[in-house]
């Protein structure tokens, strides 16, 4: 286990924001009697990427935390800052920054690895062209692709593409996406919608993957119950058509 104390003053605002939501770094009652057992909450790591799609990262973020029993927390590209403003963003939001400056010698935690041991699924919505190629080469050259490529692969992991028709479209795409489906990671399928761009792609209604929590949560007893209920749920309802023919157009675009 990592030694959670600095042999540098940590930056403000950054490692207790990080203490507070790593639940294996917790200390733990001295006596099996002395405290009650709390049932942790249901932790959620979405990841967002350079996608105009991110402009709705608030509204995800917003719905995600109307769903009792779950806990959120977002990991950001550079790139997808330009999108959305991090005021909006009522949870901990870590970019790359937050990785290299917690580390500073051999005792410090590793962020990439503390918030995969952290989430109990991470949800990549949009997940734009550029790192869908990083994914699928096994590329991991910032906080968001070092998570996935250290991602425990029994949990779930959804990717939810977002980027324009004609980008969709090249060879390149189809062959990244069943990569990922390779890896036992789970796409949530666009549909038909006018894009930003003025092109008419695809679109996903998020709230459809909103509804799939709030299943879990009515119908799980604790945490671990809920973990193993996601997974079955988002393989059910999507892997299942996942070999349907794409049409042309159809799946371009933004994820939300």
């Amino acid at each position: 286990m990592l030694n959670p104390d600095s042999c540098m003053e940590p930056s403000p605002g950054r490692l207790p924001k990080l203490e507070a939501t790593r639940p294996h770094m917790e200390p733990k009652a001295s006596c099996p009697a002395a405290a009650p057992l709390v049932e942790r909450k249901f932790h959620v790591l979405v990841g967002v990427t350079g996608s105009v799609a991110a402009l709705k990262l608030p509204l995800l973020v917003s719905k995600l935390l109307d769903i009792p029993g779950l806990e959120v927390a977002v990991v950001t590209t550079e790139r997808a800052k330009h999108f959305y403003s991090s005021q909006d963003i009522p949870v901990t939001l870590y970019s790359d920054a937050d990785e290299w400056e917690m580390w500073k010698c051999r005792s410090d935690p590793v962020l990439h690895i503390d918030l995969r041991r952290w989430a109990d699924l991470l949800l990549v919505a949009p997940l734009d062209a550029n790192t869908l190629g990083k994914v699928a080469s096994g590329i991991c050259d910032n906080l968001l692709t070092c998570i996935i490529r250290a991602w425990d692969r029994s949990k779930p992991l959804i990717f939810c593409p977002a980027m324009n028709t004609a980008m969709w479209e090249h060879p390149i795409t189809a062959q990244q996406v069943d990569q990922l489906k390779a890896f036992g990671y789970v796409e949530i399928p666009c549909v038909a919608k006018k894009l930003v761009c003025g092109d008419k792609g695809g679109t996903l209604n998020i709230l459809g993957i909103l509804h799939l929590f709030l299943r879990v949560q009515c119908t799980s007893r604790s945490a671990a119950h809920a973990r193993r209920a996601v997974a079955g749920i988002f393989k059910a309802e999507y892997c299942k058509r996942e070999e349907k023919k794409r049409a042309p157009g159809r799946h371009g675009g933004s994820c939300l």
